[in-house]
């Protein structure tokens, strides 16, 4: 009978072990997975911008252009 208390604590001990080891990694990746969406999306965010700077920049340059040919 000692034996097995002897080897359920065992069990337990290696089971906390391994719960708070997985907890911790887990919760080390999600850090890291937040702050890559967070990257992405703040790239996203730059990326519109930037397009829809540039369609407005061609759109003035045509505009003009056009004005100048029919000049």
């Amino acid at each position: 009978m000692k034996e097995v208390c002897d080897l359920a604590g065992q069990h337990e001990v290696v089971a906390e072990n391994l719960q708070s080891n997985v907890i911790r990694e887990v919760s080390i990746f999600v850090k890291d997975f937040k702050e890559e969406r967070k990257k992405v999306c703040n790239l996203q965010v730059f990326s519109v911008s930037s397009i829809t700077f540039c369609n407005i920049q061609f759109s003035q340059f045509t505009s003009q252009r056009l004005v100048c040919d029919l000049s």
